[in-house]
């Protein structure tokens, strides 16, 4: 029996001793996105209206997923068809590629808008879209779109109020910033802080200065001839 026992043993032994063939691991592509994203911020709405400058930079955030590399690794920001600002006009060209350090995980993306001749009538758009590459892939979740819309004029805000303001329009709202002495018109949430305010003072004040000018001789007028008259 022992030979038998010895025999089993040894080749035990010599088993144990092959080289285990194992699979390489691969780690998946990190992948990448907008930052501003992960804030449930969309857009940026700019108006040259307040600048003396004829140029903007914003400073986009690009981060990514998973752990720096040892490398350096590129990335592709284009200027989607859906854009309606022109290139060189409206907007610094975007270069071909831009870079995430080795050992980082984020980097800004400077943006430059221009004031055109087109800002002065119309709102342009820049959509900005990162495309997937050798080095990143995209967040299903996560939309690879990020838009700077930009205007040289005052537009209606989201949450303007027709109740308090009446009908909206460019001279009224400059009107309003002069005497509220702001540079844009309140969030939701500023509102609703000084509801008072907003709702009661404010159009009293903006019904009063239309009166005024009216009763001195100087009616004022809107963009489109309207006279503005106390409501």
């Amino acid at each position: 029996m022992k030979p038998i026992i010895y025999l089993l043993l040894a080749l035990g032994v010599l088993t144990s001793c092959q080289t285990n063939t194992l699979t390489p691991f691969e780690e998946e592509k990190s992948s990448i996105y907008f930052r501003e994203f992960s804030k449930n911020v969309f857009l940026i709405n700019h108006s040259f209206v307040f600048f003396k400058g004829d140029t903007a930079v914003y400073n986009i955030s690009i981060n990514i997923t998973g752990m720096p590399a040892a490398k350096d690794r590129t990335f592709k920001l284009v200027a989607d068809t859906a854009s309606t600002a022109k290139i060189a006009i409206d907007y610094e060209a975007l270069k071909e590629t831009y870079t995430i350090p080795a050992g980082t995980y984020t980097v800004k993306v400077p943006i430059k808008i221009y004031r055109s001749a087109d800002t002065k009538t119309k709102q342009l758009k820049l959509v900005l879209k990162i495309e997937e590459n050798n080095d990143f892939s995209l967040i299903r979740t996560a939309s690879p779109i990020f838009s700077i819309v930009f205007s040289d004029f005052l537009t209606k805000p989201v949450n303007w109020s027709d109740s308090d303001y009446r009908a909206y329009s460019q001279v009224k709202h400059r009107i309003f910033l002069d005497i509220t002495k702001r540079t844009e018109y309140p969030t939701d949430a500023e509102v609703a802080a000084q509801n008072a305010y907003f709702r009661y003072v404010v159009p009293l004040e903006l019904k009063n200065h239309f009166e005024k000018m009216f009763n001195d001789g100087k009616p004022v007028y809107d963009e489109n001839g309207v006279m503005l008259r106390a409501w």
